[in-house]
């Protein structure tokens, strides 16, 4: 991701797709700072959509990195550009939002989406004794969108993990089965 910072722009392909689709948006929203640099390019308005503190969690990830400082200056940069430029800026949490603003001269108006969910539906009794007696007594269930890492995750499921474990029954659910068409 990190590497999109440097060279998304000088990909003339994936600017010229960016380009034929930008005429047809009213706004840009941008997830995640790696691709900052096109709307930039382009002068285009944007929002970004933030999800993460991402110069957080890549100081965690690269700590250890040999080009730790140099990495971590692209995505400073890059974040820094995204909340000072952008339309508006969307936070999962006010803890985000606070870390997004702090330290920064300019920022852009932050809107906190809270991550989360509704809470379940209540399971009444007959029908959970009814779906308990359908699981196997031995049952994973891995539920992932079709994010990368959870394809190959589900993948290896499929491939490498089910097979050792005979007696287990796998049930895979979310997005992520758009990609299991071979399994």
């Amino acid at each position: 991701d990190i590497v999109a910072i440097k060279y998304s722009v000088t990909n003339e392909l994936l600017c010229s797709v960016y380009d034929a689709l930008r005429n047809k948006c009213a706004i840009v929203v941008v997830d995640h700072p790696y691709m900052i640099e096109l709307p930039r390019k382009f002068g285009d308005k944007f929002i970004y959509s933030s999800h993460n503190v991402e110069s957080q969690i890549k100081d965690e990830l690269l700590e250890y990195h040999p080009m730790y400082t140099e990495l971590l200056k692209h995505v400073h940069l890059a974040e820094d550009y995204a909340v000072a430029a952008a339309a508006a800026v969307f936070a999962v949490s006010d803890e985000d939002a606070l870390l997004q603003t702090v330290g920064r001269r300019t920022v852009a108006p932050v809107v906190v989406i809270p991550n989360g969910a509704v809470e379940p539906a209540e399971v009444g009794e007959k029908l959970s004794v009814q779906l308990s007696k359908s699981v196997a007594p031995y049952s994973v269930i891995f539920m992932g969108s079709g994010h990368i890492p959870n394809v190959e995750s589900a993948k290896w499921i499929c491939r490498e993990l089910s097979p050792l474990l005979p007696d287990v029954e796998f049930h895979i659910i979310g997005s992520v089965c758009d990609s299991l068409e071979d399994f």
